[in-house]
C-alpha cells in the first residue's frame, strides 16, 4: 500500500457561527467517502501548513446542485472565527487508513504520473494526467510526449475502460492504451 496524504476534498467556507465549514468532497459517490465521524484528516491551510483535526460531525448536503457538499465540524473549532481560518484548504487522509483492493483494482489517484504506451507497438506515448468521473463513467486524461523543442504535447480524454485502456498495471508503472478509430 503506498504511503502518504490524499486529498479527499475541500474546505470551501464557514457554515453558521457555531465552527461548522462547508467542504466540497472529491469522490463522485460521495456517501461512500472515507471521511466520516472520528476520522482524524489533516488540513493544508492556506499559509501552507498542515493542522490535524478529527471529524465530529458530518451532514452531506441535499440538492443535486450540492451533492458533493457537507457540513463537517472538527474537534476543537467551536466559533466562527476559528473556522475562516480554515478556508480554503483541502482535507487530506493518510493513505494507509484506505482499504486494501482486491487484485486488478486500482484508486484512480495512483494512475496519475503513470506512463502511458501504446497497446500494440509498446510505444511510449505519454503519461497519465489526471482522471476525472464524467456522470457515466472514470475519464482519462492522457498527455502526449512533447516535442524536441520543449513545448507540452496534447491531450485526449478517453472513457478509462478496457476497451481503450486493456492493461493497467499499477505495481509495474505501466499503462497500455488503444487509439479510438477515430483517430489516425
Amino acid at each position: 500500500m503506498k504511503k502518504g496524504l490524499v486529498s479527499l476534498g475541500r474546505v470551501l467556507r464557514p457554515h453558521a457561527l457555531k465552527g461548522d465549514v462547508v467542504a466540497f468532497i472529491y469522490n463522485h459517490h460521495p456517501k461512500e467517502t472515507l471521511l466520516k465521524e472520528g476520522v482524524r484528516v489533516f488540513l493544508s491551510l492556506p499559509d501552507n501548513t498542515l493542522r490535524e483535526l478529527t471529524i465530529t460531525f458530518l451532514k452531506f448536503c441535499v440538492g443535486e446542485k450540492r451533492k458533493n457538499e457537507a457540513i463537517i465540524h472538527f474537534k476543537g473549532i467551536d466559533h466562527i472565527n476559528e473556522s475562516e481560518l480554515l478556508a480554503p484548504s483541502d482535507i487530506k487522509l493518510d493513505r494507509t487508513l484506505f482499504p486494501c483492493l482486491a487484485p486488478g483494482e486500482y484508486y484512480c489517484i495512483d494512475l496519475i504520473g503513470l506512463k502511458v504506451f501504446e497497446h500494440r507497438s509498446k510505444r511510449e506515448l505519454g503519461v497519465m494526467e489526471e482522471t476525472y468521473f464524467n456522470g457515466a463513467n472514470e475519464v482519462a486524461i492522457v498527455r502526449f510526449l512533447g516535442g524536441e523543442d520543449g513545448e507540452e504535447g496534447a491531450k485526449i480524454e478517453l472513457p478509462l475502460i478496457e476497451t481503450f485502456f486493456p492493461l493497467i498495471d499499477v505495481e509495474g508503472e505501466r499503462i497500455e492504451m488503444i487509439f479510438p478509430k477515430f483517430i489516425d
